[in-house]
Parts: C-alpha cells; structure tokens; sequence
C-alpha cells in the first residue's frame, strides 16, 4: 500500500506534468512562467514547489485530441488531490476549463482587505500596523517607536521579512477610549491584490463572475484586461470614525463602538 508521502509525490508529479503542458499552449493572458514549479532551497536540498498564485487564460485553439487529454488530465488531477488531501477545496491553483466556450472575458484587480474587530483583553496581545520595507529604517522604526511611547501605547518590534511595528491592543484600547470613549475598534489591513474574471457566455446577458485564476478555454476569444485598480471607497471608511496615531502605518483602525 502507497504510503502518504508517495501519493503526495505522484500528486505533484503528475500536476508539474500537466502545468508544463498546458504552458506550451497558446496564452491569451498572463504568462506562462507563472505556470511553473519554482526551486527553493531548504535546510541545504533543493526543492520544487508549485506556484502558490496561477493567473492566466489559455487557449487550446480548438484542437479536439488537446481538449480532452486536458478534461481527462484535470480529472486525474483532482483524484490525485483527493487522494491525500482532507481539504473539501481544490487548490486556487488548479485549472479550469470553461465549457461552453466563452464569448469574451474582462479581468480586472484591485486591492483586497482583511478586518476584525479588537477590545480590550484579560491578556493583553499586539496588532501589527506597520512594515518597513528595507532593515535600515532604524531612524524611522525608533521615532515610530518613540511618538507610540509618548501616547502610552507599547510596542514591539520583529525582524521577519524587514522591520515589523506591532503595537499593544490594550494600549490602544485604552488610548482610543481616552480621546474618542472608544470600547472596541475596527482594524483594516491589505490582504493583496484580488484578481475577477468576468466571463460571457453564448446566449446569456449577464457576465458570471469568478476568480481570475488558471483558466483554459477551448478556441481563442477576446480577453479585455482593465487597468489595475487603485484603493475603492470602503463602506467602512465611509461610516466609521477613524482612530488616528502619530505615525503613518499601513493599519487602519476605526471606532466600532463607542
């Protein structure tokens, strides 16, 4: 009996095979390094990992013996991820093939936002609100520091990926009660780009709205891509009250509760 580790192993095996195939077709959008498993070095062995993010529209230029090794191929894909996997999703990854042939597909992107909700707590914990993008900040990271300090809120400072400013929930909690009587907050941080895919059948009117992920379509058809879209008005920024702090951070906090 195959153990975990080999059916994992024929999983990704079979899934580069397929990715490499479907890189050789024709791409209407995207690009196909995208498609590849990348080298990473670890603990001294070199290794392939898939591409965690696949964005792209390919085509198969209507060649019959081509759409149905790729139908199949999908097939067994999935039954090898099943196989192995407890995960009732399929990787976002994983391609898709668009039947009936589409008329037309619009992307488009913008930025995506994560929110939760912060109060005070018996065991006080941090947020982060601010990423330095290079280690030699240390001016900036200690005058962020010192203008946190001079409010009464603590921070704490890590060192993964560049410099990282975190800031205490309850310092925050309490600083927010004392200029706004503020009880809990709103706090809002990009997530990422998201990628939509609006995809118009034949006899429909309405677009059917979707990832915009690895998508395969059996004949060539228009692929309108809109300009990446810069910060949409949010409806929380449009009905809560900002908390304001003496420093710029990519962290927004708002008033929930007052």
């Amino acid at each position: 009996m195959a153990t975990s580790k080999t059916n994992w192993k024929s999983f990704f095996k079979f899934e580069k095979q397929l990715l490499t195939f479907i890189s050789q077709q024709k791409i209407l959008a995207g690009n196909k390094d995208g498609l590849s498993y990348k080298e990473t070095l670890y603990k001294n062995s070199i290794l392939e990992r898939p591409p965690k993010f696949i964005h792209a529209i390919v085509s198969l230029q209507d060649n019959t013996e081509t759409f149905i090794k790729v139908q199949t191929d999908i097939e067994e894909l999935k039954r090898l991820y099943l196989a192995v996997s407890n995960k009732a999703n399929y990787p976002s990854r994983f391609p898709q093939l668009l039947t009936p042939t589409p008329l037309q597909i619009n992307l488009s992107q913008h930025e995506a936002y994560r929110s939760h909700v912060v109060s005070a707590l018996l065991k006080d914990d941090f947020i982060l609100v601010k990423r330095y993008r290079t280690n030699d900040q240390v001016h900036l990271v200690n005058a962020d520091i010192a203008a946190l300090d001079n409010i009464g809120i603590k921070t704490e400072v890590s060192d993964k990926f560049g410099k990282i400013l975190s800031v205490s929930i309850n310092d925050l909690i309490y600083y927010a009660n004392t200029v706004n009587t503020a009880k809990s907050l709103t706090v809002r941080q990009l997530s990422g780009m998201q990628y939509t895919a609006r995809v118009r059948y034949p006899d429909s009117f309405v677009s059917v709205r979707m990832s915009y992920s690895l998508l395969i379509v059996r004949s060539d058809i228009p692929v309108l891509e809109s300009l990446p879209q810069g910060r949409r008005s949010h409806r929380l920024s449009e009905i809560k009250e900002k908390l304001l702090l003496p420093i710029t951070c990519e962290t927004e906090i708002f008033i929930k509760e007052h």
